[in-house]
């Protein structure tokens, strides 16, 4: 189905588009609502600067699409895949993204609100500068991705596979990071006062100058990690002589405030 046909139909109140074809459409600074889009065959579409309101498309093949200023609202994206799609300034705010497939995708300078993505396949994906709130991400797989600069707020990372992942100057301040593995991560220079990291894994992880300020660090493995000018003031850690072995602390403020200095 070619663009003008679409929206020759979409325009005669026609909303169900299932199991169809749209290869290349071009929908662009439209508002689409109410559409069922499920189980569509939707690569290398282009919905530049579009409003997509209650809209499914669940189990559908986003891959290569093409969604530059594209707001998601209300809208249900489980099981789509959109790898290697590009999604820039792009808002989604109360949808479903459960097993959602995002590998290799371009997703900057974006923001999700209330959103739910467990489960979803974030891997080697560039997520820089990306605002999310109020949302579950738990189970989902960011291992090998760009996450700098990115800014989570009251959201649930728990389970969460971070293996190799950029997290340079992330906020990550009072987030669920329990059982996250965050094995080799580079988590310089970000904040997680507050976090929950229990039962979390940072083995080999660079946590140096990073804030754990009040971080619960209960049965967390730190075996390697560089706590170079770590501040952990106040942080909460099960049997302390045990809980940093293994760690580089090098300037590190230590729980009690005391400073290692070699």
């Amino acid at each position: 189905m070619n663009t003008e046909e679409f929206l020759d139909r979409y325009e005669a109140g026609e909303r169900e588009f299932i199991k169809l074809s749209f290869r290349n459409l071009s929908i662009r600074d439209r508002i689409l609502e109410d559409l069922f889009l499920n189980q569509s065959d939707l690569i290398f579409i282009d919905f530049f600067k579009s409003t997509l309101k209650s809209t499914d498309f669940s189990n559908s093949n986003l891959q290569s699409a093409k969604l530059l200023l594209v707001k998601f609202l209300n809208s249900d994206l489980s099981d789509v895949n959109c790898s290697n799609a590009s999604f820039r300034g792009v808002l989604i705010e109360n949808t479903n993204l459960n097993r959602t497939n995002l590998e290799k995708t371009e997703f900057l300078d974006s923001e999700l609100i209330q959103v739910n993505m467990q489960e979803a396949n974030c891997s080697e994906a560039n997520f820089y500068g990306l605002e999310v709130s109020n949302s579950d991400l738990s189970y989902a797989n960011f291992s090998l991705s760009n996450l700098s600069v990115t800014d989570f707020i009251n959201t649930n990372l728990s389970h969460v596979d971070m293996r190799g992942a950029n997290l340079r100057q992330a906020d990550l301040s009072g987030c669920n990071l329990s059982h996250a593995n965050l094995r080799f991560s580079d988590l310089s220079y970000a904040c997680l006062d507050g976090a929950d990291l229990t039962k979390a894994v940072l083995e080999g992880a660079n946590l140096s100058h990073a804030c754990l300020r009040e971080t619960d660090l209960r049965y967390t493995v730190l075996e390697e990690a560089n706590l170079e000018a770590t501040n952990l003031q106040d942080a909460h850690s099960y049997e302390y002589g045990n809980s940093f072995y293994g760690a580089f602390l090098q300037y590190t403020i230590m729980p009690d405030k005391e400073i290692k200095t070699k």
